[in-house]
């Protein structure tokens, strides 16, 4: 019977030890949503004293980073990244982090480009339109000539961009998705801020 107990107390004290060594899979931050051509930085955390790495697999794989954080190359479709964490020689399961890419659609040559009138005496102004893809983002940009050349302005699908050319001059339209950047000023009370028409995020 002593014996028995000595087998049994023997087994406890080896499962003991084998749920001790158990990881637990890391935590991982960074985004998780790009525009297609990015990337993201993913970093990993979990228990003191853990190594961390990335794979492209659940299981096996390729190593692709032995630090916390892991920069993925530039993406152009969702893919896949797993975080694993070591501790004293014991691995986790690993992490899936799914980064969603989000395609930019192919800017489409303006058309419908026109102005009116097309003939003004020096001194008046005349207005320039053309027709983009506006679901998509994009807008028409102006120049002053057709590759390069000066950046004159903006204006919304089929809006009126106002020219006062001094001589004859062409004038080029291009379709170009819209970057907008604001600064704020922190005054340190409670601001309200507007966001502009077509920004989500």
């Amino acid at each position: 019977m002593q014996s028995i107990k000595k087998i049994i107390t023997a087994l406890a004290i080896l499962l003991l030890a084998n749920v001790s060594m158990a990881q637990t899979s890391p935590s991982v931050t960074g985004s998780r949503f790009v525009c297609s051509g990015t990337s993201t930085t993913l970093t990993a955390s979990g228990s003191a004293g853990a190594t961390f790495a990335w794979y492209n697999a659940a299981t096996g794989g390729t190593l692709l980073g032995s630090t916390a954080s892991y920069t993925t190359p530039n993406l152009t479709v969702a893919t896949h990244f797993y975080a694993q964490q070591t501790v004293s020689g014991s691995n986790s399961a690993r992490t899936d982090v799914y980064v969603m890419v989000t395609p930019i659609p192919n800017p489409i040559a303006p058309t419908n480009v026109a102005v009116s009138p097309s003939a003004i005496c020096q001194g008046s102004s005349a207005n320039l339109s053309a027709t983009v893809h506006a679901a998509a983002g994009q807008y028409v940009y102006w120049y002053d000539a057709p590759t390069g050349g000066n950046f004159l302005g903006s204006s919304a699908s089929g809006a009126n961009f106002s020219v006062s050319p001094t001589v004859t001059k062409t004038y080029y339209a291009q379709s170009q998705i819209q970057t907008i950047v604001n600064t704020f000023n922190y005054t340190g009370g409670v601001q309200t801020f507007t966001v502009p028409a077509g920004v989500t995020s």
